[in-house]
């Protein structure tokens, strides 16, 4: 009643007054057609809401330990001053402990969990040497702690580097 009113008040001053009830028509057809493209979005959002995230995602997809070429993984403009720069997403990850025990059997994971910690450890307090970590004590290794026990990895990785072609 008293809303449909004012809806019909609102249609005829957006007309010009020239065939008002064609123009009002008009435009109550195109409010509804908007508020159905409203609707669809909604639905369409909380669909994709609902979808799984991170590494339920790569939990079933054959290599587990790369980003598929159609997912898009944003990386902001990069400063070239800055040596390198990684995207901050937490959408692809792999529980280390989780892919250990997969891989038990696998002679490249032989003490990777001490070296991954020397090597990180090293990178942490020496970032402009490279050595192979042996220097380290356990207790030292052992500061290291990855958060959820997660490695995290992703589509682009941009490195700034100047080079001079000296011909």
């Amino acid at each position: 009643g008293e809303h449909q009113h004012t809806r019909v008040k609102l249609y005829y001053a957006r007309t010009n007054k020239n065939l008002a009830t064609r123009q009002m028509m008009q435009l109550e057809r195109r409010d509804q057609f908007l508020r159905r493209v409203h609707v669809n979005a909604r639905k369409k959002a909380e669909a994709v809401l609902k979808k799984p995230t991170g590494h339920a995602r790569t939990q079933k997809r054959k290599n587990p330990l790369s980003v598929p070429f159609e997912d898009s993984e944003p990386l902001p403009y990069t400063a070239p001053e800055e040596h390198h720069h990684l995207s901050h997403s937490q959408n692809y990850s792999h529980h280390v402990p989780s892919w250990l025990k997969e891989h038990c059997d696998d002679p490249a994971t032989k003490n990777f969990w001490p070296k991954l910690q020397s090597h990180l450890l090293g990178r942490l307090i020496h970032p402009e040497l490279s050595s192979d970590g042996d220097e380290f004590t356990p207790q030292e290794r052992a500061q290291i702690i990855l958060r959820n026990d997660r490695i995290y990895f992703h589509k682009i990785f941009r490195v700034n580097f100047t080079t001079y072609d000296v011909r």
